[in-house]
């Protein structure tokens, strides 16, 4: 078996995972692997979608408390 990563075949058993699957360890570069993964990392555009809608969630939150009179730009009001 080599690590996914870096191609080495330099690697020991390290345990097992939450679901009881085998973890590896490549003693190459330290970094650990599972062999058949049931589950993919997390993208930088899910990540990116939840901090979008969090950021949404906020302005929408502040925006009830403040009137919409305060700000004379979302009134097609020229300052």
């Amino acid at each position: 078996m080599n690590f996914p990563d870096c191609k080495s075949e330099n690697i020991n058993k390290n345990g097992s995972n939450s679901s009881g699957k085998q973890k590896f360890i490549c003693k190459s570069c330290g970094r650990q692997f599972v062999e058949n993964p049931e589950y993919r990392k997390i993208g930088s555009l899910v990540i990116r979608v939840e901090i979008f809608i969090q950021i949404k969630q906020f302005v929408i939150l502040v925006f009830r408390f403040i009137p919409i009179t305060k700000f004379p730009f979302l009134n097609n009001e020229l300052p």
